[in-house]
């Protein structure tokens, strides 16, 4: 997905709903906004999507992933002249047992 500004912006757990906001509700957060691009995480469901002339991009999630994904995934945004940003998710292997290994070794008391 592409657009044409060079603004970028971020926002973080204003977006409580795991990506079950409508287009209406993410509207009504975001209006007002300059920026071209929102990129945002926590949220276990990455994805990419256009708002009020606006993208909004889920970039990471390594665990309790909500697409059934296992891989690690984080997100690259790139502007790209004259074209604008472009945004991709990226998704990589992660040993997930190794990790829970290392919780319950690591778990406090």
């Amino acid at each position: 997905m592409t657009i044409d500004a060079r603004r970028c912006g971020s926002v973080s757990c204003v977006l409580r709903k795991c990506g079950k906001h409508t287009r209406d509700e993410l509207g009504a957060l975001l209006i007002g906004s300059q920026a071209a691009v929102v990129a945002f995480g926590l949220i276990h469901f990455p994805h990419v999507r256009e708002i009020i002339g606006m993208t909004l991009a889920n970039i990471s999630s390594a665990s309790n992933s909500m697409d059934g994904d296992t891989h690690a995934k984080y997100g690259v945004l790139d502007w790209k002249a004259p074209d604008g940003w472009q945004v991709e998710i990226m998704r990589v292997e992660y040993d997930i047992a190794a990790e829970r290994s290392e919780l319950e070794l690591r778990k406090p008391l």
